[in-house]
């Protein structure tokens, strides 16, 4: 088991939601940012460049869906694993979200400390969804 952190590129189109949540995972000593996008078709390029760990990416954001980013991460960097996170949870998501092997699926309710539970989990190959999406 490598003692590297869990290295973690952030997709979301609100500036403010990528530098709250990239401010709570930066505090964690075993978590590292290892970038950021404002849309998912930055973010295919970007974690292609970076190959992180995990993938946190929104759902729903303008342009390319957040759905064929993931399957072309999966393509480009198979290793990486994707958490989706959303102020959504409905079936067609989740469904969507399993289509293209997402490994987690948390949702904007729930605290700071989630999303740092679901990094860690997907990170060891464990899968995480918020329990409203359970």
């Amino acid at each position: 088991m490598s003692n590297d952190p869990i290295s973690v590129f952030l997709v979301d189109d609100h500036a403010l939601v990528r530098r709250t949540v990239g401010e709570y995972l930066n505090r964690e000593a075993d978590i590292t940012l290892a970038g950021e996008a404002g849309s998912a078709h930055e973010a295919v390029a970007a974690v292609a460049q970076s190959l992180p760990q995990v993938v946190l990416m929104d759902i729903d954001m303008p342009g390319q869906s957040c759905f064929e980013a993931a399957h072309a991460i999966k393509q480009k960097s198979p290793d990486t694993r994707v958490v989706f996170l959303s102020a959504f949870f409905h079936d067609r998501y989740i469904e969507q979200a399993l289509q293209v092997q997402a490994l987690g699926y948390v949702t904007k309710g729930e605290p700071p400390e989630a999303v740092i539970a679901a990094v860690r989990a997907v990170a060891a190959g464990e899968v995480y969804y918020s329990p409203e999406v359970l």
